[in-house]
């Protein structure tokens, strides 16, 4: 078996899945307890301040989302 030449649209997709990962790691954090393997993998894609930005970025979709659960997706009194 040889090895084929990864392609550019597969460099391009690669952070995008080590992305994904670490949002679903972090997303059901109770379950997966954030494994070092996905942040490692992530960290090989973007640079530490991008891991801090997407990290927030997961954890406030995932507070609006239990926010929202929370109140019953109620609205703003006028």
């Amino acid at each position: 078996m040889t090895a084929r030449p990864i392609t550019r649209a597969q460099r391009s997709i690669s952070p995008l899945r080590a992305a994904l990962a670490w949002t679903e790691a972090l997303t059901l954090i109770r379950k997966t307890h954030a494994p070092d393997e996905d942040l490692e993998r992530l960290a090989t894609h973007i640079t530490d301040r991008e891991i801090v930005d997407l990290t927030v970025a997961i954890g406030a979709v995932n507070a609006w989302n239990r926010f929202s659960i929370a109140f019953r997706k109620m609205s703003l009194p006028t």
